[in-house]
């Protein structure tokens, strides 16, 4: 039996002022993207991603980082498949 994991990370997402539900919106587009929740706390969103690799994981979250002009900070946390 052969089992395949996918890369799967989690990005925890500072907006600027009032802007978390166009984020979310804006982000929900993006393939790869599985879920967004607004939380409460320290940051604004968190959004999961999955990919099949890590290249393939990276090359998702680079154009949500830089394409959303409302987006003012990134954390990303990425799992172990440990």
């Amino acid at each position: 039996m052969c089992i395949h994991y996918m890369e799967l990370a989690f990005l925890l997402i500072n907006c600027e002022e009032n802007k978390d539900d166009t984020v979310l919106k804006k982000l929900i587009q993006f393939p790869g993207i599985k879920e967004v929740t607004k939380v409460f706390g320290v940051h604004d969103l968190v959004a999961k991603i999955e990919a099949r690799t890590t290249s393939e994981l990276r090359q998702k979250i680079i154009p949500i980082v830089k394409n959303i002009v409302d987006i003012r900070s990134v954390l990303t946390l990425k799992s172990t498949n440990a």
